[in-house]
């Protein structure tokens, strides 16, 4: 077992755009890897009864496990795979709200920062065909934010019109020279004892 450090990969762009489909192929293609894939919501606890105080809590509760459980599955070695990344809630704004809502925009200061962010893009108007949410102006100044997300360091944009197979080996691709780039600043791996 290698003593290096896992890190994570955050895969973002607007609803529709391949998010879940990119993540679900990451972990199929790193399956010989310890792979751990996360998506946090705040809006599935259905099955907690009760006051919406005591909902928000457990939602809170809940959600603050899987950020420990992200934070030592880093320490022990793993890639987290986030399909959705807390980033956005704080990064992502249109008309002055949180693009996906101010309830998990505490999240993002607790979440450990992606060191591969995967920003996925498409035309408006496939958005705008894959997306029931929001308008075509609304999604071409989401779509610009998103490009704006892509500038930050350990970043990539990869086309979302390619085949399911394309995107994922780009971003593959982009996982290996994060791997080739930490090599060449921190060394090999050492052995745990």
């Amino acid at each position: 077992m290698s003593g290096r450090r896992g890190y994570s990969v955050a895969i973002v762009g607007p609803d529709g755009v391949g998010k879940t489909t990119l993540s679900l192929g990451l972990r199929e293609a790193l399956a010989h890897r310890k792979v751990r894939q996360v998506k946090i919501s705040m809006h599935s606890t259905s099955w907690a009864r009760g006051p919406m105080a005591f909902k928000w809590f457990v939602r809170g509760a809940r959600a603050a496990l899987i950020l420990l459980g992200v934070r030592l599955a880093i320490l022990r070695g793993e890639i987290v795979i986030w399909d959705r990344h807390p980033l956005e809630d704080r990064v992502l704004r249109v008309e002055g709200r949180s693009v996906l809502g101010t309830r998990r925009g505490w999240l993002a200061h607790l979440a450990p920062a992606p060191d591969v962010l995967v920003v996925l893009d498409a035309p408006v108007a496939i958005l705008t065909d894959r997306n029931d949410e929001h308008r075509s102006e609304a999604l071409g100044r989401l779509r610009e934010r998103y490009r704006e997300l892509a500038a930050r360091p350990g970043s990539i944009t990869i086309d979302a019109t390619l085949p399911a197979a394309e995107v994922r080996d780009r971003a593959l691709a982009a996982l290996e020279h994060f791997e080739m780039d930490r090599e060449a600043a921190e060394g090999p791996p050492r052995p745990r004892p």
